[in-house]
């Protein structure tokens, strides 16, 4: 984790924005619906995250996707925000990378990062169960999908290879 002189962590469950041309590099039928995701946890050197959508989920039946209470975003000084970034998350799809590596790929910068909202409390625990219910129903796993630099002299594409 390089960048630790400059913050400690990146922020588990706060809205940060991914390079355009990161996204579009990535192949695969689980690519990222936008730009911006949502860390869900951090392991060692590698990061958990989630897509986040720019729209809000319309389809009730679709239990994968948490509408954000975009008014009642949480700052680091626990005062209320406006949460910008994303109106809902998907948790159909947990994406891993290594830290390092989505560092440079992250647009939001460290200083913008720090001023931004986490997502509401009441969020954080929607998402947390979810995940935990999810993970412990052998049925209804969601997929994990490893995102990883293809090692390829003349192409960059980004590998998402599911697990």
């Amino acid at each position: 984790m390089q960048n630790e002189s400059k913050i400690e962590v990146l922020p588990v469950l706060k809205p940060i924005s991914l390079f355009p041309e990161f996204i579009e590099k990535i192949d695969g039928e689980n690519k990222l619906k936008s730009n911006v995701i949502t860390l869900i946890a951090i392991d060692n050197n590698d990061v958990y995250f989630v897509a986040g959508l720019l729209e809000e989920n319309n389809d009730i039946s679709n239990e994968n996707i948490i509408n954000i209470d975009t008014e009642d975003g949480i700052l680091e000084n626990g005062k209320s925000a406006k949460v910008l970034l994303a109106k809902a998350i998907d948790l159909s799809v947990i994406y891993k990378m290594n830290y390092d590596e989505l560092i440079p790929k992250i647009q939001t910068s460290w200083e913008d990062m720090a001023r931004l909202p986490y997502v509401s409390l009441k969020d954080q625990l929607k998402i947390v169960n979810w995940v935990t219910a999810n993970l412990a129903n052998q049925g209804s796993v969601p997929k994990l999908v490893v995102i990883r630099k293809k090692h390829r002299e003349k192409d960059s594409k980004i590998n998402g290879a599911v697990i």
